[in-house]
């Protein structure tokens, strides 16, 4: 039984081996994944992805001429979106509980909420706009119909 107590560098070199491949693949993965910076760049909102899925890939470019001139101000109004859900909820949970205070958050928060759905509405009509009497058939067919049945699947939460 001399051999179990043995040396073995090759168990060790095997070990260590392992652990650093492992170690690389999650390294890379978090560096050039989904979760690094920028990584939405370029990529077309989901509704606008809906949107191209019904119509075809012959509107893509006219999605994404509009989608992409108005970016910032999109980001910009869902950043304020987002810092008036945060008011609200710090008016929810406040103690003492501010009456005032809670009904001037969701005030604050139905704001934001009109100005981020006239965005959608100003960018829908830009994207019709650019599109052919065929595309704006389907896209009232779509209306009509609503989302497909697997984008309703997945927006369960």
């Amino acid at each position: 039984m001399k051999w179990l107590n043995a040396p073995r560098p090759w168990i060790l070199l095997a070990s260590v081996s392992v652990n650093l491949f492992l170690v690389g693949l999650i390294v890379a993965a978090i560096a050039s994944g989904p979760h690094g910076p920028g990584w939405h760049k370029g990529r077309i909102p989901p509704p606008a992805r809906h949107m191209i899925r019904a119509l075809g890939e012959e509107a893509r470019p006219a999605v994404a001429k509009v989608m992409s001139v108005q970016e910032d101000t999109f980001r910009a109004a869902g950043k304020a979106h987002r810092v008036a859900n945060n008011v609200y909820r710090a008016a929810l949970v406040a103690e003492p509980f501010d009456r005032q205070r809670l009904t001037d958050a969701l005030a604050a928060l139905r704001q934001t909420r009109t100005e981020m759905r006239q965005l959608m509405d100003n960018a829908l009509v830009a994207i019709v706009a650019e599109l052919g009497p065929d595309a704006r058939k389907k896209l009232a067919k779509m209306q009509r119909r609503g989302r497909p049945k697997r984008d309703r699947e997945q927006r369960r939460d």
